[in-house]
């Protein structure tokens, strides 16, 4: 029954139809009218609400994301259709419904005896119906099945979008978990509009557009093609730089491979040999600006273009702003910061000129969390992030396109600094290796979103902090002033 009223649901508009299919299958089995329909009332306020709240997810994250018409739409059927279903159930046991007076109005017009004689039988039952919502709403038994009705749904709606997920991988497209539930939820919002049937037509675009970064009128789903393109890796040495130099080396990319250690430099030379593409390495300190103008000259001389630039160099001193010197903080922010800026602006005439191009930022999630023992990386992260917003806007419409990549906690040679002794790798209780991120900075070497964030469900926890400060800010500072304290344990 269940896949017969599911299989009406997906093939009428607005999903109608699947409830009285429940209802008629229920009352044959001898169960009375209106306790059959008290439960597919119960069910569909139980699926109602885990997929209002999840479609309500998507849409705010689509908004989030820089998709204001995806968001703006799923939001708009998400919100009311969640509500007025909810609002409904817990009205039905506080007062009588009864049909519409113009609906009873055609239907004894039209059907004259047999037709009122159908309006009484159907008012009786919602009368029925609101009496059973009342003797039961507020029972342990009610609220123990809702309960566990809500979590069901919720795993199912997961299921659909892991579904949904196996598909795109078979076919060859490479999407994330958590943004395919996300995408299964947009459409299933924009689905519930009464222009659609069963979801099909704007439910698909839906999923296109989570598919599509998020860019509701780009259909085209195709990854970005990199023979022969040149790609500048600053940090390349190891760690995250060195995995992105892999990954682009496998797609057939020519690097330009930036760092401060030849030998270093050399050895990934002499791993990244085995692909036919062209390398030049530059020993360059990128809070140099001389350096990297020197850097830059050598890169267009030698390749007589640029159309990626991955700005990754960077590292972080752990500590106390009190115990740190003033030059601990300088050297962080001319790595980190000014790097990114010195390479964008030895860069960007070229980009400019060629009219084609995309600026990779590899900032971090303490772009948007402010964390005791970094608050100076924090500041060098929250500038890159900010600087990155402002160009990507005074680029629009120029062919540059510029994307932030931001990681949680990535196991490199980061945390090898003396200042990290004592200090617990897993603190957030994630921790990335290298190659997730290089795949993300694939990803963002041809997308029009402004951050990508890895792993994206974090994306979650940062709307929470932006929304809900007062809440996260004391549990985020709490956790990460007990490990900062550990230090001398």
């Amino acid at each position: 029954m269940r896949v017969g009223s599911e299989f009406i649901k997906f093939t009428t508009p607005m999903f109608v139809g699947a409830e009285f299919a429940v209802i008629y299958y229920m009352t044959k089995k001898g169960i009375s009218t209106s306790k059959a329909s008290w439960v597919a009332l119960l069910d569909i306020v139980t699926e109602v609400f885990a997929a209002g709240v999840l479609s309500i997810l998507a849409g705010i994250l689509a908004i989030y994301a820089g998709a204001y018409v995806v968001g703006a739409v799923v939001l708009g059927t998400a919100v009311p259709i969640t509500g007025l279903w909810i609002v409904l159930f817990f009205l039905s046991s506080k007062r009588t419904f009864a049909l519409p007076k113009v609906i009873s109005y055609l239907v004894t017009t039209l059907g004259k005896e047999r037709g009122e004689k159908y309006v009484k039988q159907t008012n009786g039952w919602i009368e029925d119906v609101c009496i059973m919502s009342r003797e039961n709403l507020h029972s342990s038994q009610s609220k123990k099945v809702f309960t566990v009705g809500f979590f069901v749904s919720i795993v199912s709606w997961i299921c659909y979008g892991v579904s949904f997920l196996v598909i795109a991988n078979g076919v060859g497209y490479a999407v994330e978990f958590f943004d395919s539930v996300m995408a299964v939820m947009g459409a299933n919002a924009i689905a519930n509009l009464p222009i659609t049937v069963g979801g099909s037509g704007l439910a698909e675009f839906g999923i296109i557009a989570y598919l599509n970064n998020l860019d509701p009128f780009n259909f085209a789903a195709e990854e970005m093609n990199f023979e022969n393109k040149v790609v500048v890796i600053t940090g390349a040495s190891s760690g995250i730089g060195e995995a992105a130099a892999e990954q682009f080396a496998k797609k057939g990319a020519n690097l330009v491979l930036v760092a401060r250690r030849k030998e270093k430099l050399e050895q990934v030379e002499k791993n990244l040999s085995k692909y036919s593409i062209k390398i030049l390495i530059c020993v360059c300190d990128v809070s140099d600006k001389d350096q990297v103008k020197q850097m830059a000259e050598k890169t267009i001389e030698t390749f007589s273009k640029i159309d990626i630039l991955v700005n990754n160099a960077g590292f972080v001193i752990y500590g106390n702003v009190k115990e740190l010197s003033i030059e601990d903080i300088e050297s962080q922010m001319k790595t980190n910061y000014f790097g990114t800026i010195y390479c964008t602006k030895s860069f960007l005439p070229h980009f400019l000129k060629q009219n084609f191009g995309h600026i990779v930022n590899v900032a971090s999630v303490g772009a948007s969390f402010g964390v005791p023992g970094i608050a100076s990386y924090c500041a060098t992260k929250y500038a890159m992030l900010g600087f990155s917003e402002g160009l990507k806007h005074e680029l629009h419409n120029t062919g540059v396109g510029v994307t932030v990549v931001s990681p949680i906690q990535v196991r490199t040679s980061l945390f090898d600094h003396p200042s990290f002794k004592n200090f617990t790798l897993n603190a957030t209780g994630i921790s990335l290796s290298s190659e997730t991120v290089a795949n993300a900075i694939i990803k963002a070497s041809n997308s029009s979103r402004l951050e990508i964030v890895v792993p994206s469900f974090v994306r979650i926890g940062i709307w929470f902090k932006q929304t809900f400060p007062f809440l996260i800010n004391p549990i985020i500072g709490s956790a990460f002033r007990k490990q900062l304290d550990k230090r001398g344990s």
